[in-house]
């Protein structure tokens, strides 16, 4: 009779405390997710982790594959992790927990982002007179995207499982079946899921004039009306650079958006822009308008003959966050003249 060796899987997810990742604590806000058991022989290996501030980018499978008909197979024998800061994933650093002994690593699966949940293919108990493998193959789940593995193709796919919101992959361990009578090698695996830092609670504000219109009326002789569009509230950057727009998809992949910006980005521009030598604006004395997800309506203004208008509007920016504030400049320049007349005005 085939024997195998039973380990309780314990609490899927559990609040994690008195781990390490890289020499540091870990927060009790980080939780662990693990499939759904469909098998549970072996033990389980040690906690592997990111270091921290890393999350993991990426997989390799140690697989091996189809042996034949009278042979032992085991399917899926390990996991390598691949962890990287946000936005890079080069994958220098890895992971992996217990390996089974059979099998080779195969292709390297590479996300845009971070991991933010997985999925596992597993094989039932097939009972004492045929052949059990246990876990196939898996899948990442990450920039809104999946990445299957080249495992096998036996069992089926249990529920996917997913990190908490502005939570994202850092850590793995595996349950792993020893050399046995009838080998199935890996059968279970758990990550830890780690917080996510807020974008907009540790990007760097800056501030600047921003001109919303330019209004040319030097040919006229009576006055002209020209529209722009009144912006004021927080948004996102239409102009940003391709690290800023890489940036900005992953955390919001992760679950991080306006809404939830306006949490932190307040105290953020009050702390580290205060009274801001660039623009005169004193953001600690920010309206409430300006913390609200951006509105923009049409509005018109006269200009005199023979004058071009120009009109500012005080903009803050956060890395891929911009707030338009409630203070605009007009300037009136006289093009015969060159004389200038500044004018500021509250919105």
């Amino acid at each position: 009779m085939i024997t195998k060796n039973f380990l309780s899987f314990g609490v899927l997810v559990s609040a994690i405390i008195g781990l390490t990742v890289a020499s540091e604590e870990i927060q009790v806000s980080n939780i662990t997710i693990g499939n759904p058991i469909i098998t549970k022989w072996g033990t389980w290996g040690d906690w592997e982790y990111c270091a921290n501030g890393k999350y993991v980018v990426g997989m390799q499978l140690k697989t091996e594959y189809y042996k034949g008909m009278f042979s032992d197979d085991t399917g899926l024998n390990g996991i390598k992790f691949y962890c990287d800061t946000i936005g890079s994933n080069d994958g220098a650093d890895i992971i992996t927990s217990k390996v089974g002994n059979w099998g080779d690593y195969h292709n390297e699966y590479i996300c845009e982002g971070i991991a933010t949940g997985f999925q596992l293919l597993s094989e039932k108990d097939l009972g004492w007179a045929n052949d059990d493998t246990a876990a196939s193959n898996m899948r990442l789940f990450c920039d809104g995207k999946t990445r299957q593995g080249d495992g096998e193709t036996w069992g089926d796919w249990t529920e996917p499982q997913y990190c908490n919101p502005k939570f994202a992959i850092c850590g793995i361990r595996t349950q792993v079946e020893d050399p046995n009578s009838d080998n199935t090698a890996l059968n279970n695996i758990q990550v830890l899921c780690c917080k996510v830092p807020d974008p907009a609670e540790f990007c760097h504000p800056e501030d600047s004039w921003d001109m919303i219109l330019e209004c040319d009326n030097l040919e006229s002789t009576s006055d002209t009306q020209c529209t722009y569009q009144r912006k004021i509230g927080t948004g996102h950057w239409n102009m940003m650079s391709e690290s800023q727009s890489i940036m900005h998809e992953i955390y919001g992949n992760v679950g991080f958006s306006i809404p939830g910006a306006l949490v932190s980005l307040p105290g953020n521009f009050d702390a580290n822009l205060g009274f801001s030598s660039s623009t005169g604006y004193n953001w600690t004395q920010s309206s409430g308008e300006m913390w609200m997800e951006e509105t923009t309506i049409t509005v018109s203004l006269s200009v005199p003959p023979r004058i071009i208008t120009r009109l500012y509007q005080t903009l803050g920016k956060c890395d891929f966050y911009t707030v338009r504030a409630n203070k605009l400049k007009r300037v009136d320049t006289d093009e015969r003249t060159l004389i200038q007349t500044i004018t500021y005005i509250d919105i």
